[in-house]
């Protein structure tokens, strides 16, 4: 008898056949909206054999020059990413144990030569709520460990429909996919195996400072930009209430302080994550979640 490691279970058809026809039509208008697109590894840039796309508030997304991250833009078209169907925030709400809503789910598309190397699921701030994953289309072999790398591990394979939770102490749980059995099933057009992971996340939101830090300048630099540079007084009230040293610093009450202005030099861009307290307009560019 197959022995998991502890908080990891497997869910055999847990979705039969008419449910995986309905979920896959689900993901198929999520690709429409957000096309996939190959994930780069961090450095080398190398392309993972995997396409992959998301949906939710957030997406998961990986590429040279910016390593592992979560964002609310697709990295290629830069709209935001698809709302999380229905059916599968069910899904979570049956097998997840938490009343808290998966912020992210990310679509993996396996063709038949496609691996996954053994990983922790760690690039997310709360590491306490389960991961689900489904498996939709061909079979695979699914490899799960402990939370240390090089220990341990058993396989077992997955089949279309299935479902695997990592919660608990397997929540930081090493998996992969060794490898896809194609022609396993017929659930896919062109074949190829879907798989779909549910994550809780931390919204972007809940990440910019709601008071003024003792250092605001050194702490907040990334969401004080447009107070520093813009010389409109829209943003007074945002500076006043939340970072009043940078509010004297744009008011010209600190003077010349060298030590203040050379740390406004050192400002590069706002956040996207703080957007929500600048006024309609304004900001640039988009900055990972993590």
């Amino acid at each position: 008898m197959l022995v998991l490691p502890k908080g990891v279970r497997h869910i055999p058809g847990f979705l039969d056949r008419s449910r995986q026809e309905e979920l896959v039509e689900a993901v198929r208008a999520v690709v429409a909206e957000a096309p996939l697109f190959a994930p780069a590894m961090p450095k080398t840039g190398k392309p993972m054999s995997v396409r992959m796309t998301n949906c939710g508030a957030l997406g998961w997304v990986t590429d040279r020059e910016r390593g592992y991250r979560y964002q609310a833009t697709h990295p290629v078209t830069g709209k935001p990413w698809p709302p999380i169907p229905g059916m599968l925030q069910d899904i979570w709400n049956a097998v997840a144990g938490s009343d808290k809503s998966p912020e992210a789910c990310l679509v993996n598309f396996y063709s038949a030569e496609a691996r996954m190397g053994l990983h922790q699921d760690r690039d997310e701030r709360d590491l306490e709520t389960a991961v689900v994953s489904i498996s939709l289309g061909d079979d695979c072999l699914f490899r799960v460990g402990g939370r240390t790398r090089g220990g341990q591990t058993v396989s077992f394979r997955l089949e279309s429909g299935d479902v695997v939770v990592l919660g608990g102490e397997g929540r930081l749980a090493f998996h992969g996919v060794d490898r896809i059995y194609p022609n396993t099933s017929t659930l896919l057009r062109s074949g190829g195996r879907l798989n779909l992971t549910l994550r809780r996340v931390q919204s972007l939101r809940s990440r910019c400072p709601q008071k003024a830090p003792p250092q605001p300048l050194v702490t907040t630099t990334a969401c004080t930009y447009l107070l520093l540079s813009s010389p409109s007084r829209t943003y007074s009230g945002v500076a006043a209430s939340v970072f009043p040293a940078v509010a004297r610093l744009a008011d010209g009450s600190l003077g010349s302080n060298p030590y203040a202005l050379t740390l406004a030099l050192a400002v590069t861009r706002p956040s996207s994550a703080c957007r929500h307290l600048l006024p309609a307009g304004g900001g640039e560019g988009t900055s990972g979640a993590n």
